[in-house]
């Protein structure tokens, strides 16, 4: 049993690991690619994706490319954004200190015989050095956001993938992904899964699933074993063993093999990294190791204040629904399932970041709405009910957070 399921129980042993940095083709996830422009050792990436050990056996799937070239100036241009707010609100205090000393200095003068000369040209002093400070803030903005057209990791990553692009998808294939996403939404089979619902109705459900069949078609084209790179987060993808180990689904290893008869690894950028300087003598500095690895541990806290934000909203939206509905209209009921379906998946997601036992939750919410849908519990109890539910499980994930 071990053997067969190995890989929901520890990571891929070494060699195996060794095998795929030494002959998989390697395909980087846009996040990847968008990423580097959030990264002061960026180039420490592109320089070792560069050498002809890896830089051979690169591919990249033309949604991939697609996604990248779309969105690979928004980094840059938040980081502009994020500078220019801080500089007007740093701008505004320095305003606000200038003026209240200035006040203050008005109000030392009582006596005209008094020297205050010295405050005044202080003041002065600071006031002339906040404009011309701020002068040249503007004039470096206004040259950056010029430079965003024109920066060197684009064109460095242009020269690397030259003739390493996969083809569109024409309309036939891409019906025939609408319709294998559908299946795989209902039957929550990886990848994918997690996006249909959320973004059926803006007509982009799609990307994981285009890239998943580019990658096998690529795989049964050259027969060959895929790496896949990527810092997506999601459970249509990973499977946690606990919060700094996972590892690829099984039933995408287990689909990719079938299909293709290929094998597929999946990594993230602190990994491939790491993994770089252990099978291919990467010589990747620990500067750019360590901050990859500061970058995942920030990710995976603010994605604990997600959750948490959205535990809050899905609570609070189920308590109003109950407040709101006829106790004996079954069809209400049914909406208030649709609000414990959405908690359920949040505490089967919520056993990523604690190592708590989601399904003795699972358990009780299940009993909590069965009382409830047989009229055992009226409306109030339920409220109460879910109310001392939600403090309960709360207790327990943050007492096993991880």
């Amino acid at each position: 049993m071990q053997n067969k399921f190995n890989q929901y129980i520890n990571k891929l042993p070494e060699k195996k690991v060794k095998r795929f940095f030494k002959n998989a083709i390697i395909v980087f996830d846009a996040n990847i690619l968008i990423n580097l422009y959030t990264y002061k050792n960026s180039k420490e990436f592109l320089n070792l994706i560069s050498k002809d050990e890896i830089s051979s056996r690169l591919w990249l799937p033309y949604h991939i490319g697609e996604e990248f070239l779309k969105n690979h100036r928004n980094p840059k241009e938040n980081k502009i954004k994020e500078f220019e707010n801080d500089i007007n609100k740093l701008k505004s205090h320095l305003s606000n200190a200038v003026s209240n000393a200035k006040t203050e200095y008005d109000s030392l003068i009582i006596n005209e015989n008094a020297d205050f000369g010295e405050v005044k040209d202080f003041i002065k002093k600071i006031e002339e050095l906040k404009n011309d400070n701020f002068f040249k803030e503007k004039k470096y903005l206004k040259e950056n956001s010029k430079n965003i057209y024109n920066d060197s990791i684009l064109n460095t990553l242009l020269k690397i993938y030259e003739n390493k692009i996969g083809k569109s998808l024409d309309s036939n294939k891409l019906e025939h992904i609408k319709r294998l996403s559908e299946l795989k939404f209902h039957s929550k089979r990886p990848p994918g899964f997690t996006d249909y619902a959320k973004k059926i109705n803006k007509g982009n459900s799609l990307g994981d699933m285009i890239i998943w069949e580019e990658m096998k078609n690529k795989a049964k084209e050259t027969k060959t074993p895929f790496m896949f790179v990527c810092d997506e987060t999601k459970e249509d993808w990973w499977f946690y063993l606990n919060k700094t180990d996972k590892v690829a689904d099984l039933a995408l290893i287990n689909e990719f093999k079938d299909e293709t008869n290929q094998d597929f690894y999946m990594t993230d950028y602190k990994e491939f990294l790491i993994d770089s300087n252990k099978y291919l003598e990467g010589k990747i500095k620990e500067d750019a190791i360590t901050e990859a690895i500061n970058k995942f541990h920030y990710t995976h806290d603010s994605e604990i204040m997600s959750f948490n934000s959205q535990i809050d909203f899905n609570f609070d939206e189920l308590i109003q629904n109950i407040k709101n509905i006829s106790m004996y209209d079954l069809s209400n009921k049914m909406i208030i399932k649709e609000y414990i379906t959405k908690i359920e998946r949040l505490i089967i997601r919520s056993a990523r970041f604690s190592s708590f036992t989601a399904d003795i939750h699972l358990v009780q919410l299940s009993l909590i709405w069965k009382k409830f849908k047989d009229n055992v519990y009226d409306k109030y109890d339920m409220i109460d009910s879910i109310k001392n539910f939600k403090e309960d499980f709360l207790i327990d994930f943050y007492e096993n957070i991880k």
